[in-house]
């Protein structure tokens, strides 16, 4: 299944997807970050309903939906509700959790529903798992999260976080984590390779955040990541970088790629 072909937007091929976050606390914020998000080079917008104060009135919610499905056309739309524990605005009962997200893949307009699936533990639950297959009946892809604000975990516990992700049946695998030193960035993007390069062939978006992480949002094509987050304004993760700039520089890696490759063997 990967590459994964959404709508046109062929994500894990050629260089990683940028992606940028709308995050309004009302529907006039919205609807305006909405209209930058779809001028923006970004291939793909990211609905941070945690930070909407409507989120949890379902009418409010399908009202901004199908507003954003409006003004944003053909780039590929992401709902996500992150929770206070992963870096979120708002706390959420699980059962108004599954509901919102619920509603989100029955509406048609979103492409992708992000879930967190560790809100339970380091193990990914079994409700966990019924929500991710609920989701994907109604006809959307799940992308898989997880997000360390305080760390970077050990290589080998990143490794079997994404390969967990892709035994609940998610489509995209992504997982974000805090370095404290350079060596914290490395460790990321060695098990991104690592999982990259193995029977795992689903979609992967990692990054490291803050300065020290910066380097991952750029070299994902190198390491196998295949989707980055910029901004258009607010950020939703210390680290993004204007989704422009950020074009420019995956732009200058991807020529830069391809022409040393197009070039290997012809000077041996």
């Amino acid at each position: 299944m990967y590459p994964l072909n959404i709508k046109q937007v062929c994500l894990g091929e050629g260089r990683p997807k940028i992606c940028v976050p709308v995050m309004g606390e009302t529907e006039g914020v919205i609807v305006s970050q909405a209209r930058r998000a779809a001028d923006s080079p970004a291939e793909l917008v990211e609905f941070r309903a945690d930070a909407f104060i409507g989120a949890k009135d379902t009418g409010r919610l399908l009202n901004v939906l199908k507003e954003l499905g409006r003004i944003l056309g053909e780039k590929p739309l992401i709902f996500t509700f992150r929770t206070k524990k992963e870096g979120g605005v708002s706390d959420i009962a699980f059962q108004d959790y599954a509901a919102m997200a619920e509603a989100a893949a029955a509406c048609g307009i979103c492409d992708i529903v992000d879930v967190e699936v560790f809100m339970d533990g380091p193990v990914i639950s079994e409700r966990i798992h019924d929500l991710i297959g609920r989701l994907r009946r109604k006809g959307v892809y799940v992308l898989a999260s997880n997000h360390d604000f305080k760390k970077t975990p050990e290589k080998d516990a990143i490794v079997r976080r994404l390969w967990a992700m892709d035994a609940a049946g998610a489509d995209i695998l992504k997982i974000a984590v805090m370095p404290v030193s350079r060596k914290d960035t490395l460790t990321l993007l060695e098990a991104t390779a690592e999982v990259y390069d193995a029977p795992v062939k689903k979609p992967l978006v990692t990054m490291a955040m803050g300065g020290l992480g910066l380097m991952s949002r750029l070299c994902g094509e190198s390491f196998g990541s295949a989707m980055t987050f910029g901004a258009v304004g607010r950020t939703s993760a210390p680290g993004q970088m204007e989704a422009g700039r950020l074009k420019d520089v995956l732009d200058a890696v991807h020529h830069t790629i391809n022409t040393i490759d197009g070039t290997i063997g012809q000077t041996e």
